[in-house]
Parts: C-alpha cells; sequence; structure tokens
C-alpha cells in the first residue's frame, strides 16, 4: 500500500472532487477500507427485500419493518406488554396492529393486520323478552297476573307511575291516582305505601345496557338502553339482542358485557310527584346506574342472555359512556410519557385518556392549522401554518376543564412548509420554514439557518420538500 506524505497541513474541510482543492488540505474518511490503496467503505448497501407496493414511509418496530405508500404516514409504540403499534395514514382511520415477540422477519417483510383504533358502540338495543310482569309498559297501567301488594313501600311497578303515551298521535293521557289503581284493580286498599302482612311477589322495573370489550380490555360505549319493564324477584330475566357484522375496519371483539339497570325509587310518599312522573323523566332516572351482570363471548346475530343473578351478586357499575372512537381524519399519532395517544386534525390537537387507547373525549382547538408536532419529555413542540406552539403534556390539575393544557403560544409565525421536516432534538425540534431552519426549545425560538445562509441560499435547497 502506498504511502500517505502531507508536508503542510492546511486543515480540513469537505471532501471534493479529484484534483480540485489544494493538496495541502486533508477531507475526513471514517471507517473505511485502504486495502488496496484507495479510499473504499467497508460494507456497500444492499437489498434485503422487495415490496409489491411502493414504500413511502418505513417504521422499525423490533425486527419487523411496517412499511406505508402514504409518505405522511406515521406510526407510535404503544403498551410494552401487548406490542401494539399505532398508526395514522396507512389506513384510511387510525389503526393499530400487533407484533407478535419471537417472529422471525427479519429477512421478509412482515404481514400484519390493521384494526380501526377504538371499540364500536353497540348499534342495537337489548329487548327484555321473558320474566317481565306486562307486556307492554309505553301502553300504561294494565291487570298484572297474580296479586300485587300497592301497600308495601318500594314494591312499585314503572307503569304505576308512568303516563299512557299515543306513539302515533303524540298525546298524552294522565295515570290514575296511586288509590284509584289499586282499588281497580282489586289489590288491598289499605293506607298506600304502609307495611302489610299480605303476601306478594315482590317486583322491581329493570332496563338493560351492553358493551363490547377486546382483546386489550378495552370497552365500548353501551348500547341505547332496553324499555323498562318490571320483573319477579323469583324469575330470571331474559333478554335479547341482534349483533351485526363488524364494518368500517373494526376487528371483531373478544367478549360482550351486559348491565343491568335498576332505578332509584320516585318519592313515592308523595302521589302528586309519583302521578306526574312522566315516561321520559322515569327513564333518565333508569339510567343513572347499571350494575355488571355477566361476559359472554362475542359473536354475531341473534343473542340470547338469561340473568339469574341475584341483586347483591351484581358488579361494578358500568363507567364506560365517555370511550368515544377516534376521528376517522386524525394524523401524526404519538404517545406522551402519561401514556395518552396525541393525534392531530385541522386545528385541533385530540388526546386519548392515559393508557386507555380506545378513548378520545378530550381534544385542543388552537388558532392555526396543525401540520406536525413532536412529543418531547414535557412538552409538545407544534409546528403549524402560522405560529408555532409548545403546550404541556400533562393535563392542568383543574376538575371543571379536565382537557385542559397549558399552551405557549409564540409571537413570531415560522409556518412549516414540509410536514415531514420536522425532527425531535435533544431538547426541542426544529422544521423547515420559508425563510430558513427553525429552532424551538429551551432556548426559545429563532432560525439557525440565518447565520449560515441567506434566505435566498436556503430556498435553492429547495425546503418544500
Amino acid at each position: 500500500m502506498p504511502s500517505i506524505r502531507i508536508n503542510q497541513f492546511g486543515g480540513i474541510k469537505p471532501k471534493d472532487s479529484r484534483g480540485t482543492g489544494q493538496p495541502s488540505r486533508a477531507s475526513i474518511a471514517r471507517n473505511v477500507n485502504l486495502e488496496h490503496g484507495s479510499l473504499r467503505p467497508f460494507r456497500y448497501p444492499s437489498l434485503e427485500l422487495e415490496t409489491e407496493s411502493k414504500v413511502c414511509s418505513m417504521y422499525k418496530h423490533e425486527c419487523c419493518f411496517l412499511t406505508s405508500d402514504n409518505p405522511c404516514a406515521s406510526f407510535t409504540k404503544g403498551d410494552t406488554n401487548c406490542e401494539r403499534v399505532f398508526s395514522t395514514g396507512v389506513m384510511p382511520w387510525p389503526a393499530y396492529t400487533v407484533v407478535q415477540k419471537g417472529n422471525n422477519c427479519c429477512e421478509q417483510e412482515c404481514e400484519v393486520e390493521w384494526c380501526r383504533l377504538g371499540v364500536p358502540k353497540p348499534e342495537t338495543i337489548p329487548e327484555i323478552t321473558g320474566g317481565y310482569v306486562l307486556t307492554d309498559p309505553v301502553a300504561g297501567p294494565q291487570v298484572v297476573t297474580g296479586n300485587y301488594d300497592c301497600t308495601v313501600k318500594g314494591n312499585f311497578k314503572a307503569c304505576d307511575y308512568l303516563s299512557e303515551i299515543d306513539i302515533e298521535n303524540g298525546t298524552i293521557t294522565e295515570p290514575p291516582e296511586l288509590d284509584d289503581y289499586c282499588d281497580l284493580h282489586g289489590f288491598p286498599t289499605a293506607e298506600p305505601w304502609q307495611s302489610d302482612a299480605f303476601e306478594q311477589k315482590k317486583r322491581e322495573p329493570r332496563s338493560y345496557i351492553y358493551t363490547f370489550v377486546n382483546e386489550f380490555g378495552e370497552e365500548s360505549i353501551p348500547s341505547e338502553p332496553s324499555l323498562v319493564l318490571d320483573i319477579d324477584y323469583d324469575s330470571p330475566a331474559e333478554i335479547e339482542f341482534v349483533v351485526p357484522e363488524m364494518t368500517d375496519g373494526f376487528c371483531d371483539p373478544l367478549y360482550i358485557r351486559v348491565y343491568r339497570g335498576v332505578p332509584t325509587e320516585p318519592d313515592i310518599d308523595n302521589p302528586l310527584v309519583a302521578k306526574n312522573i312522566e315516561l321520559s323523566n322515569y327513564k333518565l332516572n333508569v339510567n343513572s346506574t347499571y350494575l355488571f351482570v355477566a361476559e359472554i363471548p362475542y359473536q354475531e346475530g341473534m343473542i340470547t342472555f338469561v340473568d339469574d343473578v341475584p341483586a347483591d351478586c351484581l358488579g361494578e357499575a358500568c363507567h364506560s359512556e365517555y370511550n368515544e372512537v377516534p376521528n376517522e381524519c386524525l394524523q401524526n399519532i404519538q404517545i406522551t410519557e402519561t401514556g395518552s395517544l396525541v393525534a392531530s386534525d385541522g386545528k385541533n390537537l385530540w388526546f386519548s385518556e392515559p393508557f386507555k387507547f380506545n378513548a378520545w373525549n378530550c381534544f385542543m382547538n388552537l388558532d392555526d392549522c396543525i401540520i406536525n408536532f413532536k412529543v418531547a419529555r414535557d412538552s409538545i413542540f407544534v409546528a403549524t401554518d402560522g405560529f408555532p406552539y409548545v403546550i404541556d403534556v400533562r393535563e392542568n390539575q383543574d376538575e371543571e376543564c379536565k382537557c385542559c393544557r397549558n399552551v405557549n403560544k409564540l409571537l413570531e409565525p415560522a409556518p412549516i412548509v414540509s410536514g415531514c421536516s420536522m425532527v425531535l432534538t435533544n431538547n426541542g425540534a426544529m422544521w423547515a420554514t420559508d425563510t430558513g431552519l427553525a429552532r424551538i426549545g429551551v432556548g426559545g425560538f429563532k432560525i439557525d439557518t440565518h447565520s449560515h445562509m441567506s434566505e435566498r441560499d436556503w430556498q435553492e435547497w429547495f425546503p418544500h420538500r
């Protein structure tokens, strides 16, 4: 190998073409092969795999490469135990996929199934088909089969207090007085709602809802509640509902949870109050609390469920009424250290509940359209078509505004010209603007390239690309 001699070292400059530059200046060459007397790299790029579609975005998870033909696709890793990867831009809606550990996918393109993020709300309403006393609660008070004790406080029926409603004509007929109702049907006429030794079967008004649950324990918004019917305490109730085929990109859940709603008693000590309870108010009262009954395997078609669970064996109340499915148009999905997924939609920045990736009921509205953003440890740096923003990762400790976070809108506009140009730095973020390379972080905001080149020279670099 020939020797290299430099008689006078004139400094270091970027590599030039052969024959140009001063011979006293050197160029840096690291990790190169000099065995044959010339500068050669130890390794050359080689083709590892070929994809059938054009690849414009790529994300490496373990040994899997997740690709998309959308240059604006975004990826982020979620909960580490379940190996989920979340994405926007790969599908027409926010999606997730599960990458199993141990898959030998380093030599071939990973084949994964993308599912729409969130758990959909059940479309159909459950119906009580067995175990009830009255066949049609909307039709108003009717003769009940068997005996019913009008003298026991708390032993009331839904239809005792409902107005008679003509659904077609929209008219409401007031129900009879409580005493008259008992007299009319031959029931004991002792002082209303006083204890009596008369042995009767006790009944209660009930309503039911159901939800879907996926493999990660994420629960959907409950279905609409069933009509209120009187159920015998000693008899099981039977409910039916139809589960249609999953559409719009949602994958099948694993379970169906059934909840029972038992209403809070109206003020039956005051006959005037009880008399004037209309159907809408009574149903609102019924919807207040639904307790867990059972969890059954998910299946499509007609489902019949028999509820024979004693009242003292019911589980916790349903709290999934705010588990909103994320918007279809979300972009730039990322995750914070507090466990919330973050994505943008126009001027809105959306957040999921911490570690509840199916519940998207919080958003913040900014003054400018969000093009891209980066999540750091304590801050979210937002690049828009106008002014930059710095938003705190953590929520405010304000009960009246649970979705609020501290927002700092910078005074100097710096519209981003290429969404893909935004990168996260050690203490902030950078992106390309029309006038130069913008930097935002601990030291404030500035255009870094102003001290190195003119705005005209910067434009020759085609920053919009």
